[in-house]
């Protein structure tokens, strides 16, 4: 499917279609999301990361925000949560996530670039070079400038081991600062809070419904 028609970015195909999202359910965490995104502050804030074409839909919550963060701003990711509670900043991320107890090789650090660097049989040299010729561009882009690279992503996301939804506890978890709500996502048919809504109205934006 054509997504451009949709008012996503011409040549996004669904299948293409990466997004990062934040789940809520009361209008209070809305709120605290909304003002934390605003402000320049240490915080880092919690979202999920799901794949259209895997049907990867599950995260905390059945609806919340689908958000746009500048490449700078998304800090750390990986398949499974960060079990950092709502305590979530830059100190924590340098000093927990990045080097656990002085292990500079640390599983969040080096979870992407390691599967980068064996699908595409790079050295740490060339994963930096080609790292700095192809960050903050869509598949889409890539697809222009670098077909085979872009093609070999695809095959990376695709086969990227999914967290798994248990008991509320294990999946994808992304941190990120001053993201841009896009949209209202619900999925599983969940109801809509009338609060999210009502936001979407007030801002003109739209609400996706993931079918489950």
């Amino acid at each position: 499917m054509d997504l451009s028609a949709y008012g996503f970015e011409n040549g996004l195909i669904s299948d293409d279609l990466n997004i990062l999202v934040h789940a809520i359910d009361l209008e209070e965490q809305s709120s605290i999301f909304q003002t934390l995104g605003e402000v320049d502050s240490e915080a880092l804030l919690s979202s999920s990361y799901v794949n259209y074409g895997k049907g990867n839909y599950l995260v905390f919550r059945n609806n919340g925000f689908v958000l746009d963060v500048n490449s700078d701003n998304i800090a750390a990711g990986f398949n499974e949560n960060f079990h950092s509670g709502f305590q979530k900043n830059i100190s924590l991320l340098k000093n927990k996530y990045l080097i656990d107890e002085g292990q500079k090789d640390f599983a969040y650090r080096k979870y992407m670039p390691d599967l980068i660097k064996k699908e595409m049989n790079l050295t740490d040299e060339e994963y930096v070079k080609l790292y700095d010729e192809i960050s903050k561009k869509s598949l889409p882009e890539l697809a222009k400038t670098h077909p085979e690279t872009a093609e070999k992503l695809r095959e990376i996301i695709k086969n990227i081991k999914d967290g798994k939804y248990e008991d509320s506890k294990i999946y994808n978890e992304f941190l990120v600062t001053h993201p841009k709500i896009q949209a209202v996502f619900n999925w599983g048919n969940a109801e809509i809070p009338d609060f999210l809504l009502t936001f979407a109205s007030e801002h003109n934006l739209p609400v996706i419904c993931f079918d489950m």
